[in-house]
């Protein structure tokens, strides 16, 4: 994990990389900001260090394939909470918010879909993956 909000985490200080879980801009910034302070004070140089994001997607080609799996998978988590938590969006929209992270430099992004029971769910994902490719 990146450091948290209050310092730094004596376990990784020699660690080269760092996951950042939730995956939110706001958070993965805060927490970058963080990682940037601590490295100043260790004499790193930050791009030393590989950012990598843990993310749990929804994800579906169109906005009614979205809405279809968030009901099926939001269990008792209120459906808009499930939305914004597991950032649901079109493949499109995926592919935007990666830009995003990559924006801001995460290297690596670990991703683990909630609704993945066969290869239909990889295919989904592909053009995602092949938009970095």
């Amino acid at each position: 994990m990146l450091p948290p909000a209050g310092g730094p985490d004596p376990d990784h200080r020699r660690g080269q990389r760092r996951t950042a879980h939730p995956s939110d801009l706001a958070t993965l910034d805060r927490k970058i900001a963080v990682l940037r302070q601590f490295c100043d004070e260790e004499r790193r140089d930050p791009a030393d260090v590989g950012i990598t994001v843990l993310d749990i997607p929804v994800v579906a080609a169109d906005r009614e394939g979205v809405a279809s799996l968030v009901d099926t998978l939001h269990g008792r988590t209120p459906a808009a909470t499930f939305a914004r938590t597991h950032h649901a969006g079109t493949t499109v929209e995926q592919i935007g918010r990666y830009r995003l992270l990559a924006e801001r430099e995460v290297r690596s992004v670990f991703v683990a879909l909630p609704d993945l029971t066969g290869p239909q769910q990889i295919e989904t994902f592909a053009p995602i993956v092949a938009a970095f490719a």
